[in-house]
């Protein structure tokens, strides 16, 4: 994956390529992606696994823009809200960090990639 700095990690819009490559790279080393994987194996009424993905940092970013909208569309639909919490993107900062986005206050943050303290939101291309 390209590494991302704090100046222009917002430019990646490689959501699903990415998460093919975390989970390739995992199956090759013979260790757990667990985000990346939750989210390829997502799959709703008329999609299936592999259509949703770990979105990448500039699409996390539009997503946090875009939450007031977002979560009065999935109230009215009856899916669950964005929340408040940290969550993770797929791009990556360093080989053992990736970035994650609080949702609380835009703060962007980059975390080791082997916590399990954030949520994952899979995401659709459309």
């Amino acid at each position: 994956l390209t590494n991302y700095t704090s100046s222009n990690k917002t430019s990646d819009y490689n959501g699903k390529s990415n998460t093919r490559t975390i989970i390739a790279h995992g199956d090759i080393k013979g260790y757990g992606t667990p985000a990346a994987d939750y989210c390829y194996n997502y799959s709703t009424t008329g999609t299936k696994k592999g259509d949703w993905y770990l979105p990448d940092a500039g699409e996390l970013q539009l997503i946090y823009n875009n939450r007031t909208t977002l979560n009065n569309s999935l109230s009215k639909v009856g899916g669950t809200q964005l929340g408040t919490n940290w969550h993770w993107s797929s791009s990556e900062y360093n080989n053992d960090y990736a970035w994650i986005l609080n949702f609380i206050n835009g703060y962007w943050g980059d975390f080791s990639k082997h916590s399990n303290y954030h949520y994952v939101r899979p995401v659709l291309a459309y």
